[in-house]
């Protein structure tokens, strides 16, 4: 499980270090499917996203982004 602040930049290079090939069947006609990217099965990664007003916290906010992040860490 990995889990990180809410930077932008995360998302796709874990995607890129943590994935496989998804491929769609060709039936030979007409273009072929374009491949992409998935998370490998098992890949659990989570954000954690703090809300500030000026210098003081007021929120934390647990974000689940591939697979399920155990809900013992949700707000739920």
């Amino acid at each position: 499980m990995i889990t990180l602040d809410g930077y932008k930049i995360y998302r796709p290079e874990i995607l890129a270090h943590f994935h496989e090939i998804e491929r769609a069947s060709y039936s030979g006609r007409g273009r072929p499917p374009i491949e992409h990217d998935v998370p490998i099965r098992g890949l659990r990664y989570g954000q954690v996203v703090k809300i500030r007003n000026r210098r003081k916290m007021e929120v934390v906010e647990y974000r689940s982004v591939y697979v399920s992040v155990p809900s013992a860490l949700l707000n739920i």
